[in-house]
């Protein structure tokens, strides 16, 4: 079930309480990325129509049905902090 987001780009205040309650609670937390995910949630919910949900067990924003971003905190014991978006075929050619 995902996290919805009043259109405007408001966040309702119950979901801001709980987004505060929820970073005090990660920055006792020794894990970097916790803090991470949060910036990254910041700035996906401000973008009009975006809504949150978990994907593959990791934060993933959407605009409609489409994924636009994917926050990956030591996804699988990786060791890697990413935020993961698409982009078209042939669009980064190093």
């Amino acid at each position: 079930m995902g996290v919805a987001r009043p259109a405007g780009g408001q966040l309702g205040n119950a979901r801001l309480e709980c987004g505060a309650n929820l970073l005090a609670m990660k920055q006792q937390s020794n894990d970097p990325g916790e803090l991470q995910i949060e910036r990254v949630r910041r700035l996906c919910l401000a973008l009009p129509e975006t809504w949150e949900k978990i994907s593959h067990g990791e934060p993933t924003w959407f605009v409609g049905k489409k994924v636009f971003a994917m926050f990956s905190n030591n996804h699988h014991n990786d060791g890697h902090v990413a935020v993961t978006v698409p982009a078209a075929i042939g669009f980064r050619k190093c």
